[in-house]
């Protein structure tokens, strides 16, 4: 069953003033910002909201600027995937939820995807993956929501050091509406927004020994900061200390802590002498090695497929939502003390 269309909110058109683009994406939550703000603790909220308060102080660098150079670039070439696509500047607005935002560098419509958003990315010289970032990911999903659209199309290349694209052509993919995704950053939206309309609140109301825990935490986190880095600074001088002595076991003790550096013998191959004296042996063990990297290798293949069928079934609707839990990480100010 297909949903509904939706209408078309325009926050600010196209064609306005810098100004009020920025004033239009400070007011709310938009496409750009949302993966920082679902992933993020209270530290990464305060800085975004600071940064709508007071202005961003990155106003881009050499990538920043080469990517929206390129841009006109990678959405002609999504002309020849799509029959008709346009670039965008007007920031939009979900009709039910206004404060959800987004700009999306194109739009465009086909026979297959219906009405769908553009993303151009210029990755640099360091990229060398298939897959989309996440940031990526959730910037084409929240936009998604905002428009109504179910799908959005991916183009990116990869520059070269010296700001040249090193691909033939640039590479592109389609991305599927997510459901489970957009009702998480949605609410991750509304949950920001009410956080700002409060007064960003200093400390949440937290039990008393809740509040304590986390406060023992975060300080035994710094603690165990700090003796990793004085432990990784004086490492490198007793590994050489312990260099001197090749083959031996160092047990020793200082006037303040003491080592201990274990040596054992073992049987290793030698592989060159094995084919000297049995290179029949030799060859067998060599086939066999290799059958067993031809079987990882299709083993891979096997999964890929698997994966690419198993995408498809969640596509056509076969699936169910599972709650995947982040890792628990330190959000205290710097140098923070209990």
């Amino acid at each position: 069953m297909s949903r509904a269309v939706q209408p078309l909110l325009i926050i600010v058109p196209a064609g306005a003033s810098p100004d009020d683009w920025h004033d239009g994406r400070d007011a709310g939550v938009t496409a750009s910002e949302i993966h920082r703000i679902a992933q993020g603790g209270r530290q990464t909220h305060r800085a975004i909201l600071g940064e709508k308060l007071n202005g961003r102080a990155f106003r881009g660098n050499s990538h920043t600027r080469r990517g929206h150079v390129r841009e006109a670039e990678l959405l002609h070439y999504a002309t020849y995937l799509a029959s008709i696509v346009s670039p965008n500047t007007a920031l939009f607005g979900h009709p039910e939820h206004p404060l959800h935002r987004c700009t999306p560098d194109g739009t465009g419509m086909d026979d297959e995807h219906g009405l769908f958003g553009v993303e151009a990315k210029s990755h640099d010289h360091q990229w060398d993956s298939d897959e989309i970032p996440a940031d990526h990911y959730d910037q084409m999903q929240f936009g998604m929501w905002v428009l109504g659209f179910d799908w959005w199309l991916y183009v990116w290349e990869v520059m070269g050091a010296d700001g040249e694209p090193t691909l033939a052509e640039p590479e592109h993919r389609w991305v599927a509406r997510d459901e489970a995704r957009i009702a998480r950053l949605a609410a991750e939206a509304d949950a920001f927004i009410a956080w700002r309309d409060a007064g960003a609140p200093e400390h949440d109301d937290l039990p008393d020994d809740v509040d304590e825990a986390i406060a023992v935490y975060a300080d035994a986190k710094a603690r165990e900061s700090a003796a990793k880095r004085d432990a990784a600074a004086v490492r490198p001088e007793i590994d050489a200390w312990l260099a001197k002595h090749p083959g031996q076991t160092v047990r020793v003790a200082g006037t303040r802590g003491g080592i201990v550096r274990t040596a054992d013998d073992l049987l290793v191959l030698d592989e060159a002498a094995w084919k000297l004296a049995d290179e029949a042996a030799w060859q067998r063990y060599e086939e066999l090695a290799q059958q067993a990297a031809d079987a990882d290798a299709h083993a891979h293949d096997l999964r890929v497929q698997a994966a690419a069928l198993a995408d498809a079934a969640i596509a056509a609707g076969h699936s169910t939502t599972e709650t995947k839990y982040g890792n628990v990480r330190l959000d205290a100010p710097k140098g923070s003390k209990r």
